[in-house]
């Protein structure tokens, strides 16, 4: 029984669902990757010990008797490493590689692909075990960016860290009439996201949070656009009052279910991170985002005071940049409208500044301070063209004690 299948759309979905086996926690009895044809669709989906991602996706094939075949985690990457081989070769000839031939036998599939050819192991479909049962679905409105918005938020947690704040953004969501999102806040305990108005936090009717580490098994599967993103929560078989809460997202060609965690501990209120723009600042300078961004760069990053600390300074019309020591002082000059006290400055970690200055969506970037060894925040000045309907309302970073002052 031979299968044929355009040779990218097939690499993109094993590679997805390889690197989420590979991902997976549970080193004991890795997962595997069912490959099932239908009559013009093959459809691989991704099983794992820890069920905290799932993957489904379609792909379109020629005509033909259905089968079905279950490769283990080994199998599964070894075919991601040829599919990546074929569609990556710049030795190729144009045409070449295009489509996929495979063919099931009693045993194994062996797949055939821009001239190589491999053999996998592959078993029966067994009988599995009951999974989550689906209940209650919510369907989010408005998500056109989410997963954009939850990427840049993944930059200010730290999945692997003990406190169960850190472990992943928090998802505020509103259930008044539609379902939405208005809020995304993160933190590892030195750096603080806020995507959206800090009032909203109060109106959401329920909080989850997305693992870090569950989100990192799934990204490869989130590059495109989704037709539709639920939450969705799954009663436990042979459990009265346990349930499951996952983000799904869904499309014409995949779904891609990730678990999502409730808080185990009360949130802080937000509110007392971020002053209001109302009382006036010490420091408060907007600049070129990436003129600040070449600024921090061209800084040595070696062996001194200069690695890890960076000194920005408000003048007149100007924001100064100053990192080393006395004897080796680095300074550099950037245009600037400045709101604050002249003289007034902040010492930041370079690599705190870069990541701020990375989520931030609009060309123009206003940095304010109300009071010494208060937090910096980051804030977007004008629209920016990712979104229209809501604005970052700042990342939050820690002053660095400097020495010197």
């Amino acid at each position: 029984m031979k299968t044929q299948v355009f040779t990218k759309p097939l690499a993109e979905a094993v590679i997805a669902c390889s690197e989420c086996l590979a991902r997976d926690p549970m080193r004991v009895g890795p997962g595997t990757l069912r490959v099932a044809r239908g009559d013009r669709e093959l459809t691989l989906m991704t099983r794992t010990r820890t069920g905290v991602v799932r993957m489904v996706f379609r792909v379109p094939c020629d005509p033909g008797d259905p089968w079905a075949a279950v490769l283990d985690a080994n199998g599964a990457s070894r075919l991601a490493k040829v599919l990546r081989s074929a569609t990556t070769s710049k030795k190729k000839k144009s045409g070449a590689a295009e489509s996929v031939d495979i063919e099931r036998s009693a045993t194994s599939l062996v797949v055939s692909v821009g001239g190589q050819r491999v053999t996998l192991h592959a078993g029966d479909v067994q009988d599995e075990e009951p999974g989550p049962v689906d209940g209650e679905a919510r369907v989010l409105d408005g998500v056109g960016d989410l997963v954009s918005r939850i990427a840049r938020a993944m930059t200010f947690c730290a999945p692997a860290g003990s406190r169960d704040l850190t472990r992943g953004p928090h998802l505020y969501l509103r259930a008044a009439g539609t379902c939405r999102i208005p809020v995304i806040v993160s933190t590892d305990g030195h750096r603080m996201f806020m995507d959206g108005e800090v009032g909203d936090c109060a109106e959401a009717t329920t909080v989850l949070r997305v693992p870090g580490d569950n989100w990192r098994s799934a990204v490869r599967a989130l590059d495109t656009t989704f037709d539709r993103i639920r939450v969705v929560r799954s009663a436990i078989v042979g459990s009265v009052d346990k349930h499951l809460d996952y983000l799904v997202f869904e499309s014409t060609d995949r779904e891609v279910r990730i678990l999502l965690e409730t808080p185990q501990v009360r949130l802080p209120g937000w509110s007392g991170y971020i002053p209001p723009d109302s009382i006036p600042a010490a420091f408060d300078v907007t600049c070129n985002k990436a003129d600040l961004v070449r600024g921090i760069k061209a800084i040595p990053q070696k062996n001194g005071s200069s690695e890890g600390r960076v000194a920005i300074a408000q003048a007149a019309h100007s924001l100064n940049l100053q990192a080393g020591t006395a004897d080796d002082l680095i300074e550099q000059s950037l245009n600037a409208e400045v709101a604050g006290a002249q003289g007034t400055g902040v010492t930041l970690a370079p690599r705190y500044v870069l990541d701020a200055l990375a989520v931030v969506g609009t060309e123009r970037v206003r940095i304010r301070q109300v009071a010494a060894l208060d937090p910096v925040r980051f804030l977007e000045v004008g629209v920016s063209e990712t979104w229209t309907t809501r604005r970052l309302s700042g990342i939050i970073v820690m002053p660095v004690f400097n020495p010197r002052d």
